[in-house]
């Protein structure tokens, strides 16, 4: 039976935890939070310009937070999404 993600990287990393970030634009995420079909795993943004583009979360795919803005306005709710 395969894993999901979460269940995954629990049993490489017994002590791992998804949290919840305050609101705010200087959050880990940023201005947005689009969440995928996997708990803890989404589209956000960032405050910071150092971790875009570099390997460091549960899977999430990071942008600048003017990108993550940019997204927001191309993207609704509900609107299939295919990553490549």
């Amino acid at each position: 039976m395969p894993y999901t993600t979460q269940k995954y990287l629990r049993a490489i990393n017994p002590g791992i935890e998804f949290n919840s970030a305050p609101p705010g634009p200087n959050n880990l995420v940023g201005i947005l939070w689009a969440g995928q079909n996997r708990p803890g795993i989404g589209v956000h943004g960032s405050p910071a310009p150092e971790p875009v583009g570099r390997a460091g979360s549960h899977g999430c795919i990071r942008h600048s937070n003017w990108d993550a803005a940019t997204f927001y306005t191309l993207v609704g709710k509900g609107i299939a999404v295919t990553i490549r």
